[in-house]
């Protein structure tokens, strides 16, 4: 009677000759290793991946396969209330009626939930970081320096149609007090452009130059979070769960962690 028992490779379907005491063996047509277990005199090979803390796979499932098998779209009806026109004895009125509209949904199992992949980081591109400028003192010269013209011009319109006629008002000893008065939020404008403006802009502009550096860093750590996400969902796609001790783990690493700690083991050096 032979020592050795013929069975086929899970992986690739070459044949494999299993010895009588073998604990494991490699495939020599496609390089895979195999676990020999045996049950009630029969022999099953476990493949590659094999869960680092119970050494088995018959309760192992690559992530990916579990996300799709255990994900279903459905597809339904749900009632929206919704206005209608409706004609009333000549007279339009609006009520609002029952609408069936189809929805479709996806119903997903508390394990997929708790396998599904990190989330995504928000992408540099979409981050705004206000500057928080003023403009304030500028407005303030800027509406000064037109009341000041404004009300000189009227003055002037008043000085010169009351000149004509002779009266008290059209002498330029009588429009001088009322010209000195105009001229005061004029140059009020010459002080608050001279001074304050500056001041104001010179802020500004350090202002804007804080939000940018501000910007350029919180872009450049997106940038680094969406490339340590890439990184993650690089090993979440090769990711294995062990129904036995529900664990996610790596095959080939030796390594694992529970399933609450999967965030975690993906983001790990």
């Amino acid at each position: 009677m032979s020592d050795f028992v013929t069975m086929q490779c899970p992986s690739c379907g070459g044949k494999l000759a299993v010895a009588a005491n073998a604990l494991s063996l490699r495939c020599e047509h496609c390089g895979s290793e195999h676990m020999i277990r045996r049950e009630a005199g029969a022999i099953v090979l476990e493949a590659y991946a094999r869960c680092p803390v119970c050494n088995r796979n018959d309760r192992v499932e690559k992530v990916t396969a579990i996300l799709g098998s255990q994900t279903h779209s459905a597809q339904g009806i749900a009632y929206q209330t919704q206005p209608t026109a409706v004609r009333v004895g000549g007279v339009v009125k609006t009520v609002n009626q029952q609408v069936a509209v189809p929805v479709q949904t996806s119903q997903t199992s508390d394990l997929a939930k708790r396998l599904a992949p990190p989330p995504k980081p928000q992408s540099g591109k979409n981050i705004v970081v206000p500057a928080g400028t003023s403009g304030v003192v500028l407005t303030v010269a800027l509406l000064t320096a037109l009341a000041g013209i404004v009300s000189l011009v009227g003055t002037l319109s008043v000085f010169l149609v009351a000149r004509p006629s002779g009266k008290g008002g059209g002498t330029f000893a009588g429009i001088l007090p009322c010209v000195l008065v105009t001229m005061l939020p004029i140059g009020l404008s010459i002080l608050l452009f001279v001074v304050a403006v500056p001041h104001e802009m010179k802020a500004n502009q350090a202002k804007t130059a804080a939000a940018g550096n501000r910007r350029r860093e919180l872009v450049r750590q997106a940038e680094e979070g969406t490339k340590r996400w890439n990184l993650a969902m690089e090993r979440w796609n090769r990711l294995y769960y062990c129904g036995r001790d529900d664990c996610v783990f790596l095959p080939g690493t030796n390594t694992y962690a529970p399933i609450t700690g999967m965030g975690e083991y993906l983001y790990r050096p």
